[in-house]
């Protein structure tokens, strides 16, 4: 039983990526009162103060826009907000994006608008129009190639593809869940040269995603919760599982094998509200199935 609890809390927690997992260390400064940050809260992160910078904390609000505050004389008090984008402002990045030693902000909103912002002077570096992306579900940022910068890895639709969609026949619980499944694509943005480097084919679509080498080949891939794993070098589908990884997906590595596992979190309306599974990608292969809570 004891066994079950352990790797229900670490699957639990890992669903956390790579580069988010750094904030959680936050709790460990002792200049800073308050504890590490909870997985949910994807509009927010902090910048730990080092070489003498005041530590500050960005977050996006309902109405599109992101704020920065900054600790002075004890307190965080608001030092800059940026213009407000079209939607409110589903997930936030503080990372060095494009190589350049300092920190850049990185917003996007379900409405498909994505921007970026330097944190040294709070100048936009780019924005997307109105015309590219009609919505983005969810997004990583990871270098998943050999060039030095990182790489927005992220689920969305095409305006021009969701202008030609014919919705089929029948009553439809979620139109717009049903059409992005349908049209939705898998985008892979250079954050330093600001192009996208390439885009799925249509269905290719996830509301979660996790990147990392989940099979010990030495390249990594991008698995999404639709059921798709993805080979990040060649843009290849692995493996696709027809059930789906559920809500949510992460991974973590245990059995200790050294080769990660993919964990997935369901979510049902009966009891238990919520149970993960276990995915051997390697072996394409689900390995067990954790109680639920």
């Amino acid at each position: 039983m004891m066994r079950w609890i352990l790797l229900l809390f670490v699957a639990m927690t890992v669903t956390v990526s790579a580069t988010d997992l750094a904030w959680l260390h936050w709790q460990n400064n002792d200049a800073i009162p308050f504890g590490g940050f909870v997985a949910e809260m994807r509009a927010v992160k902090a910048i730990a103060g080092k070489d003498g910078a005041k530590p500050r904390l960005v977050y996006g609000d309902r109405q599109g826009v992101i704020h920065m505050l900054e600790l002075q004389e004890g307190r965080f008090r608001e030092v800059w907000i940026s213009p407000a984008l079209r939607s409110a402002i589903a997930e936030v990045f503080v990372l060095d994006i494009d190589v350049d030693d300092e920190l850049e902000i990185v917003a996007y909103t379900e409405s498909g608008d994505i921007a970026f912002y330097r944190v040294s002077d709070f100048r936009q570096i780019w924005r997307s129009t109105d015309d590219e992306f009609a919505s983005v579900s969810a997004m990583v940022i990871e270098n998943i190639d050999d060039d030095p910068q990182l790489e927005l890895v992220f689920c969305g639709e095409d305006v021009a593809d969701t202008r030609n969609y014919r919705p089929p026949g029948g009553s439809r619980d979620n139109p717009d869940q049903e059409r992005a499944s349908q049209v939705g694509r898998l985008f892979v943005f250079d954050c330093k040269n600001l192009f996208l480097e390439w885009r799925s084919e249509q269905g290719l679509w996830g509301g979660s995603m996790a990147v990392g080498d989940l099979d010990d080949d030495g390249e990594l891939e991008i698995a999404l919760n639709t059921g798709f794993v993805i080979d990040a070098t060649y843009q290849r589908v692995e493996w696709e599982y027809r059930g789906g990884f559920g809500e949510k997906v992460g991974y973590a590595d245990l059995d200790g094998d050294g080769i990660p596992e993919l964990i997935g979190e369901y979510h049902n309306a009966t009891r238990p509200h919520r149970f993960i599974r276990i995915f051997d990608v390697d072996l394409q292969s689900e390995s067990f199935l954790s109680s639920g809570r």
